[in-house]
């Protein structure tokens, strides 16, 4: 992961997962695909984040952290770009307030990672 490496930050990576669904449209593309009956169609997507994880994730698919902090920043993207505006608020919660919260979740993460491999 580039962060891992010190080429981005965890906020950068939590800013274009976040969008890409949002304001790349691909939140509202999913929700059409699965409407429509065209679960089929997400499967190329969902199968080049599989890649990509496993290419950068330290032991490729074997990574289950990776794919475990993936699929969390992922649903919490997905579910920002379909409700987040409206429930934060409601919940009278800043708007970026589900960005921090991935931002957090990754930074501990990535935190955990570094005590693993002594960095």
């Amino acid at each position: 992961m580039k962060s891992r490496t010190g080429e981005g930050t965890v906020r950068d990576i939590v800013d274009l997962t976040f969008d890409a669904f949002d304001k790349e449209g691909a939140g509202a593309l999913t929700s059409w695909m699965l409407l429509t009956g065209n679960e089929d169609a997400l499967d190329p997507i969902v199968d080049a984040v599989h890649e990509l994880v496993d290419d950068i994730g330290e032991g490729g698919h074997e990574d289950r952290e990776m794919h475990e902090d993936t699929l969390a920043l992922v649903l919490m993207a997905l579910g920002d770009a379909l409700i987040g505006e409206r429930l934060a608020g409601s919940l009278e919660l800043p708007r970026h307030s589900a960005r921090d919260m991935a931002e957090s979740q990754l930074e501990h993460a990535l935190e955990r990672w570094k005590q693993d491999h002594r960095c």
